[in-house]
């Protein structure tokens, strides 16, 4: 609040002012001449001399005698610790070319506490401290930079009749919360000699104090973000008044709502990031508490979803699985989405498929096959919003008893990638062959197993890419007991009844394992084969 004003000067030398190209947009005006002179007449024309009197505090600031001073005091008690005005001091007195005559110093002041504002380094708002050279002395230029030249006859085209003036001067000072202060605004002519004095041109002293600015607020990007990506966020907020307390605020909009939640690194920071945890449109708002209350500017920004992130954890891709024994597949399933409900669908290669939630990023799920075979198992991971991803893997299910040889293996041969899996007894056996990830060859029926040296040679007949009655010839060298340093070499020959190849490929195992056990193997085996 303001209290006890008290003005000083002639009534015709207080005013206001709004716009005029000053730097600041309104305010009160002082003059040491009519305000009314300074806007309507040319500069030199008709008398400034108002008969006042003149200033303490002014005289001491620009070290001469003063007179026609116009003084505006008062008392108040701020709410912040700064007080803050924005001031223009503009001038007939300056000479041609912003230069100080000499002998004619008019001078302003703005002053709390008794302690005036001052410009450069400790330097009066007057002519001889704001100018671009001493008149006949040729003296140096005082802080040339806060001087605007302005007409020499009819002033600024604003209308203010003045030779020149400053830039917007921002005084300051620091002052207590709630503790009543006193604040002195002025301008006065100064002089020499009284025949000076009646020599005197106009001065003023434009007064405005800086207003709040409401909050602004900016987010990069503004785009599209993706659930669970941290995304920059930058806002923007100022008051002159009092200081500024800001927070972020996040809430989800539109139509269709996820339930989603955004984090921020740090709420209470102007630049920080924002993190949502589900897709959809959220407004982002910045709110500042100033001078002018609670105040708050929001953004939106768009959360797109990210499908989720499955693969097959156990059993190994080597595992051989009983029949009639039941087999728990494990996966683990993780979604940038933390609100998202996801599901995992596992498609087993028999006919037979079961769907289960995903629990705590876990997905387990059992089966019992019930014949010997080869399956692919294919498993689907999804989540709430329809995304998808996919993990699969080869099982071998056989009968008891144990086989002589088993497992899986991959290789590449001339660009070309083939798994294979089988399992077998001296008595029977069962065979798939998967090239460039389509299944190629189907077992119908085992027809013999021999042992060549350290090979171990299988011999089937099945379907081969749709054609039935085809042979096909599986050799394999098991690391573990030959000479390869534990690497698998296998061979595979398809050939048609009438003994013609269709089809071979070979090459070192590179994923997988295949595994003969001697042990299970017939004792002439080596002398002969074994068939049905």
């Amino acid at each position: 609040p303001v209290s006890n004003v008290t003005l000083i000067g002639s009534g015709s030398a207080f005013g206001s002012f709004a716009g005029g190209g000053l730097g600041i947009g309104q305010g009160v005006v002082l003059g040491s001449a009519s305000v009314i002179n300074a806007e309507r007449r040319e500069r030199g024309v008709g008398s400034d001399d108002l008969g006042g009197g003149g200033s303490s505090l002014l005289s001491s600031e620009n070290g001469m005698s003063t007179g026609d001073a116009a003084v505006v005091e008062f008392d108040v008690t701020p709410s912040g610790d700064v007080l803050e005005f924005d001031v223009v001091f503009a001038s007939a007195e300056w000479s041609l070319n912003g230069v100080y005559p000499g002998d004619f110093n008019d001078a302003a002041v703005v002053a709390v506490d008794g302690v005036p504002c001052r410009v450069g380094s400790g330097t009066p708002i007057s002519i001889a401290g704001i100018n671009l050279g001493v008149g006949v002395s040729g003296g140096s230029a005082s802080n040339p930079s806060l001087y605007v030249p302005l007409d020499t006859q009819t002033g600024d085209p604003s209308g203010y009749a003045v030779a020149g003036m400053t830039t917007v001067l921002r005084c300051s000072s620091s002052v207590t919360p709630g503790v009543s202060h006193h604040v002195e605004f002025g301008v006065a002519d100064g002089f020499t000699t009284l025949d000076e004095f009646a020599r005197t041109l106009g001065s003023f002293l434009f007064i405005s104090v800086p207003g709040p600015v409401d909050t602004v607020v900016s987010v990069a990007p503004v785009g599209t973000a993706a659930e669970g990506e941290a995304v920059a966020v930058t806002g923007d907020a100022g008051d002159s008044a009092v200081p500024l307390l800001t927070e972020w605020v996040a809430a989800e909009i539109g139509d269709v709502r996820s339930g989603g939640t955004c984090t921020f690194d740090d709420p209470l920071d102007p630049t920080t990031n924002v993190t949502c945890s589900e897709d959809g449109v959220y407004l982002l708002s910045m709110i500042a508490e100033g001078s002018f209350g609670r105040r708050s500017t929001g953004v939106e920004l768009v959360v797109g979803n990210v499908a989720p992130s499955g693969s097959i954890v156990s059993p190994s891709a080597s595992s051989i699985i009983s029949s009639g024994s039941e087999l728990v597949l494990v996966s683990t399933v993780s979604d940038p989405g933390t609100s998202d409900a996801l599901t995992c669908q596992v498609r087993w290669g028999d006919g037979r498929r079961n769907t289960r939630q995903v629990v705590s990023g876990s997905c387990a799920v059992g089966h019992t096959y019930t014949e010997s075979g080869v399956y692919e198992i294919l498993v689907t991971y999804s989540d709430d919003d329809g995304a998808t991803d996919t993990d699969s893997m080869i099982v071998v299910v056989a009968d008891p008893p144990r086989a002589a040889v088993e497992g899986t293996g991959a290789f590449s041969q001339s660009g070309r990638r083939v798994r294979a899996a089988v399992y077998a007894t001296p008595s029977t056996g069962v065979l798939g062959i998967w090239v460039d990830g389509v299944k190629a060859f189907s077992s119908l029926s085992f027809r013999s197993m021999r042992l060549e040296g350290e090979e171990l040679v299988l011999r089937f007949r099945g379907e081969w890419r749709g054609t039935a009655g085809r042979r096909l010839e599986l050799r394999i060298d098991d690391g573990a007991w030959g000479p390869n340093g534990g690497r698998d070499d296998v061979s595979i020959v398809v050939r048609n009844a009438a003994g013609t190849v269709l089809w071979s490929s070979s090459g070192a195992v590179t994923r997988g394992d295949f595994t003969v056990r001697r042990s299970q193997l017939p004792v002439d085996l080596p002398d002969g084969s074994v068939r049905r």
